[in-house]
């Protein structure tokens, strides 16, 4: 799907993984820094302009209004809002090129990190709002019979915490507000999240646009 096709005010499913698979966070301080990248770089200013202290403070004006996410060893997983014509492109591109820069150079590598540009698919169902973010939100759980969502809960690199009150840390970067008003409020969104566990059908109903397609162009 071409950058071209993403309209003003809609919403995406955005994700990407690491070239041949390979794992792009390697420790706590990857993960920090994609983090701190999630909110720096969502700025109309140019890459040269990032912060070099990891501040979610200082002040911005936003190109994407970024709903949800999670981050896993090898691959991440974006839920963004185009708020400016050609925002999604534009902060993708800088997430992109910034966290491959920091990579190679603590790593000592060169080359790309990425399985080429990121994909993204289009949320635009009503049945794609109900699943999105529980889909985001579950990638860390183990398979298995059962649900545990304190053990979600502990998983600190997604937007969960967040949603369910429980954690401020990415607060700054996420905005809850949409969907927290879409199933009123925490409590609803915390038994819908639970529910799309054992109801994975749901999920698998709407494969097209949450299942990654790593393989697109």
């Amino acid at each position: 799907m071409s950058d071209r096709t993403i309209g003003f005010g809609e919403f995406y499913h955005v994700y990407n993984r690491g070239v041949e698979k390979r794992n792009i966070f390697l420790d706590h301080e990857d993960f920090s820094m994609f983090c701190h990248h999630l909110y720096a770089l969502n700025h109309e200013d140019s890459i040269t302009n990032l912060p070099r202290q990891r501040d979610l403070k200082f002040s911005r004006k936003p190109i994407v209004k970024i709903h949800g996410f999670c981050l896993m060893n090898n691959h991440y997983h974006l839920l963004l809002e185009e708020i400016l014509e050609g925002g999604i492109s534009k902060f993708m591109q800088k997430l992109g090129t910034g966290y491959t820069m920091y990579f190679n150079k603590k790593y000592e590598r060169s080359g790309a990190l990425f399985q080429g540009k990121y994909k993204f698919k289009h949320v635009i169902a009503d049945s794609h709002f109900d699943y999105i973010l529980d889909y985001i939100h579950l990638n860390p759980h183990d398979e298995g019979p059962t649900f545990v969502i304190k053990k979600l809960l502990k998983y600190r690199w997604s937007s969960l915490p967040v949603y369910l009150n429980i954690a401020k840390n990415f607060s700054s970067i996420v905005s809850v507000e949409f969907f927290l008003d879409y199933f009123n409020g925490v409590q609803e969104y915390r038994n819908h999240l639970e529910k799309s566990f054992y109801s994975r059908n749901n999920l698998l109903s709407n494969a097209e646009i949450l299942i990654d397609s790593f393989d697109e162009a």
